[in-house]
């Protein structure tokens, strides 16, 4: 996904990656989100990981990370399903709106 594929998108399209952080240009993906091209990105993956604590996309309040847990199976996957579930629904509430991203130390946010 680059700068090409984000153009073709809806703008109110939320990019969900969690197969290969190489799929998506991080810098293509920042623009879009920046400039409103697409509304939000939800990201699993990412390039480089772990990420640096200073990451771009990081400071992004349309931006939602999870610490690369999407494919685990068995106890690990329950807990980890759990635990997206949870902040999930919290933040579908408006109750949490930022947080840690525990992979790394760096803010996440929750939209």
């Amino acid at each position: 996904m680059s700068t090409r594929e984000f153009a073709m998108m809806k703008r109110g399209a939320i990019l969900i990656n969690t197969c290969r952080g190489p799929v998506v240009d991080e810098d293509a993906l920042h623009q879009a989100l920046t400039s409103g091209t697409i509304a939000a990105a939800g990201l699993d993956v990412m390039v480089e990981e772990p990420p640096k604590p200073n990451h771009p996309l990081f400071s992004l309040p349309n931006v939602t990370l999870t610490p690369h847990s999407a494919g685990p199976r068995g106890t690990t996957g329950r807990r980890h399903t759990a635990t997206a579930s949870t902040t999930f629904s919290v933040s579908k509430r408006g109750a949490l709106r930022s947080g840690w991203c525990p992979s790394c130390g760096a803010r996440a946010s929750y939209a």
